[in-house]
């Protein structure tokens, strides 16, 4: 027999003995669907791109934002299930170098205080059992292009 490693002992696991609520053998989402929208931002208010009204997961996304003024204390919200996620503004998530992957949060992927252009992308696995809502906050009185791309899934 050929010198392949002893997988045995896994071969024991007693899955009905675990006290979770549901064990995934696979993701139990449907089919990807992509929300797309490029608008500028209300001055001076939080304006809504993205609303999905249902239970899933992000599988990524991506937020861009360019033009006018700087935008360096503005942020882009994220509220899912009616819950606050990172409300940081620009500037502060660049001083603590969200540029690197830290589990489900945002990463920051540019940060230009020249051009005024600031990106993030959404890593995969946010879930949602009743809402997913995507927002921007401008605080300067200017109307900067925003883009926000996501890609999710519903139950």
């Amino acid at each position: 027999m050929p010198d392949y490693p002893d997988f045995t002992e896994y071969a024991y696991i007693d899955i009905i003995a675990q006290s979770l609520g549901r064990v995934l053998a696979r993701p139990t989402y449907g089919g990807a669907h992509v929300s797309t929208v490029l608008k500028a931002a209300d001055p001076n208010a939080d304006t809504e791109y993205i609303n999905i009204g249902s239970e899933g997961m992000i599988y990524g996304g991506c937020i861009a934002v360019w033009g006018g003024l700087t935008q360096e204390d503005c942020m882009w919200l994220a509220k899912i299930d009616g819950n606050d996620q990172c409300p940081a503004p620009f500037n502060v998530l660049a001083n603590f170098n969200m540029g690197q992957p830290h589990g489900t949060s945002p990463i920051m992927t540019r940060y230009d205080m020249v051009n005024f252009q600031y990106g993030f992308i959404l890593p995969y696995g946010i879930t949602f059992e009743e809402s997913a809502i995507f927002s921007y906050r401008e605080a300067h009185g200017d109307t900067p292009m925003v883009l926000m791309v996501m890609t999710y899934a519903l139950t």
